[in-house]
């Protein structure tokens, strides 16, 4: 029947519309709320933990009467609607997670929902972008404190002095929870290192309470403190939540802890992954006992201002250095890992995508083993390398975005595959012929090899993606030297500066590089400190060259590819502009289809830079082989 339902209701969305059913719902709320008096109306916000906080709160208060709350962390203002509507005279609570993300939510929050006793969390980065600086996140916070009546409750976290200082926007009861001294409700004795869970005496006045959770990290230790003292302003006793914490489980992908059949443990932080976030799970790490510990990391977001992804990346990278003994990083900015520095004890990998480091993982992981998966749930669905491990995984996209959990999506069993996966890069029982020059000679190690990016296939000449092969295509015209072509692989040779400088075109599509050239590499003793890759860059303006030495792929497939499959991003790279003067409908089919005749000169302009450029790295390039 709630399968029907749901059918049904989402029929109707899809005729109606969904913004127009959401503000009925609103509606709705708005007529009904004055009615309902008899629950406690229970506000939690905060930049993090706050779901978490909602859960804990919903189940101290369930173990004394019935109740509502708004499932995992559905916030918005239409969901909020659908708590308030879903609230009984004869409820003993309702508690709803109150989101902050933009200027002015909390104000149609409160006015929608009323509460009378609210949870203040702590700030951070999170939707940063929304928000001019700290001061309007704190108005937000303030907002819900001052809706609170005179005979209400602030729930406020004293560990934190700028939220412990909004308590002067409410003429409420405040009571302030935290480690610190002067809280109100405080713990003591915390412990529980993996493989414990999280334990602690919680303190309130003279009274004294141990208690148990089913949490991992101590970083819960205020969320839990501040759940506990909002139900001690609900009217619980000390010793009733301390006896029902243990039995409230962790919400799905925030550290919950979970044992494949086979013994792994594995530890879901891959909800949500704001920047400020990671420190808590190395703290976890740092302090947890197993064999072995292994770091997933899939996307990231929320840096903080003025530092890019890449940087942050490498951050992380060189934070895992003797943490963990496997660090394997996922996604468009995997390859930025690469490029810091290693440790003797951790093993570093990149992967392009889920399914590939699935691959890895089944093969590499044993029981006792601890992960530590951390990622973004929309971008990466990451519970699939925990499922596949006990079921049949069948969806293995990258760009599926749904914020559905994988285990009951309906789509997990239906067939599909990355971009390019699983085709064929190179064929290894093609040997070359007798004429190919590098059959005579093969590449001396002081030979510098130019690779040039592009898609296989006349039909591809003179498109966007093709710019790092026409770079060498005109090099090699201007010195009149000879491609040698077959299926794997067009290689023209010659002598620059009075040096032997090969110019290589892998046959294969441009996002296939990678295994490519990886396969060429082995057979012909090629180091990547000796080879330098041309190719073109979407962030650049056609027309327009740039030299790098090394770097992450900034989202360049092709480049990903290639870093992934040597596992080093050490290759030096001359990246050709690409981007056209206005954004075009679709940029997958911008960078296949040939330049219009209004861009042209642009684009030549751009190869001729970049041969120039590639002529000069060459002769500036050192003569000696490097290790």
């Amino acid at each position: 029947m709630r399968s029907i339902l749901h059918s049904f209701a989402w029929r109707i969305r899809a005729w109606v519309g969904s913004d127009r059913v959401d503000a009925a719902w609103v509606r709705l709320a708005r007529v009904y709320r004055p009615w309902v008096r008899g629950p406690i109306a229970i506000g939690v916000t905060g930049s993090g933990g706050k779901s978490t906080a909602k859960e804990l709160i919903h189940g101290l208060l369930a173990s004394t009467g019935p109740g509502v709350a708004n499932p995992g962390s559905l916030n918005m203002l239409h969901q909020i609607a659908k708590v308030v509507l879903a609230m009984r005279p004869w409820h003993r609570y309702a508690v709803a997670e109150l989101t902050e993300h933009e200027p002015g939510a909390m104000a149609a929050n409160v006015a929608l929902f009323r509460p009378s006793v609210a949870l203040v969390t702590l700030r951070r980065d999170d939707h940063a972008a929304a928000f001019e600086g700290a001061a309007q996140v704190l108005a937000e916070f303030a907002c819900l404190l001052a809706s609170l009546p005179a005979s209400g409750t602030a729930v406020l976290n004293a560990d934190e002095p700028e939220i412990a200082a909004l308590q002067e926007h409410t003429s409420a009861r405040v009571i302030t929870y935290g480690v610190a001294d002067h809280a109100h409700v405080r713990a003591e004795d915390v412990d529980g290192d993996w493989p414990s869970t999280l334990s602690m005496t919680l303190v309130h006045g003279d009274e004294r309470a141990r208690a148990t959770t089913q949490l991992h990290g101590r970083h819960w230790v205020p969320v839990v403190l501040g759940a506990v003292a909002t139900a001690l302003a609900c009217g619980l006793s000390l010793r009733q939540c301390a006896q029902v914490l243990g039995s409230l489980p962790a919400l799905s992908g925030r550290m919950q802890g979970l044992t494949t059949a086979d013994g792994v443990h594995v530890v879901r932080d891959d909800y949500k992954a704001p920047y400020w976030t990671v420190a808590a799970g190395l703290d976890f790490l740092q302090r947890a006992k197993a064999p072995r510990k292994v770091a997933v990391i899939g996307s990231l977001s929320d840096f903080g201002p003025g530092v890019g992804a890449a940087k942050r990346y490498a951050q992380l990278a060189e934070q895992l250095n003797g943490l963990v003994d496997l660090a394997l990083f996922v996604g468009p900015w995997a390859t930025a890992a690469l490029g810091a520095r290693c440790h003797p004890s951790t093993r570093r990998m990149a992967f392009s995508s889920v399914l590939d480091l699935s691959t890895f993982l089944n093969a590499e992981l044993r029981s006792g083993d601890l992960v530590w998966l951390k990622g973004t749930n929309k971008q990466d669905h990451l519970e699939r390398l925990l499922l596949t491990r006990d079921r049949q995984v069948d969806c293995w996209r990258d760009d599926c975005r749904l914020t559905r959990s994988c285990t009951s999506c309906p789509e997990l069993g239906r067939r599909s595959r990355p971009p390019n996966h699983g085709a064929t890069a190179v064929r290894n029982d093609e040997a070359p012929a007798p004429e190919h020059p590098w059959q005579a000679a093969p590449p001396a190690a002081d030979e510098w090899v130019a690779v040039g990016l592009g898609n296989a296939g006349a039909q591809y000449d003179n498109t966007p993606h093709n710019l790092g092969a026409a770079t060498l295509q005109a090099l090699a015209a201007a010195e009149g030297w000879t491609w040698h072509r077959d299926t794997n692989m067009h290689v023209a040779r010659g002598s620059l500066n009075g040096r032997s400088v090969s110019l290589l075109l892998p046959q294969v599509a441009i996002n296939l590089t990678g295994p490519a050239l990886r396969r060429i590499a082995e057979r012909w003793g090629l180091a990547p400190a000796r080879m330098v890759l041309v190719h073109d860059d979407l962030s650049l303006p056609l027309g327009t060259v740039k030299q790098r030495q090394a770097g992450s792929a900034g989202g360049h497939r092709g480049i990903d590819s290639v870093l992934v499959a040597f596992q080093s991003d050490g290759f030096c790279r001359i990246k050709v502009g690409a981007r056209p003067s206005e954004p075009p409908e679709s940029w997958i089919d911008h960078v296949t289809k040939p330049f219009d005749p209004s861009s042209h000169a642009l684009a030549n302009a751009g190869v001729e830079q970049a041969v120039a450029r590639l002529r000069t790295l060459l002769r500036q390039a050192p003569r000696k082989a490097e290790t």
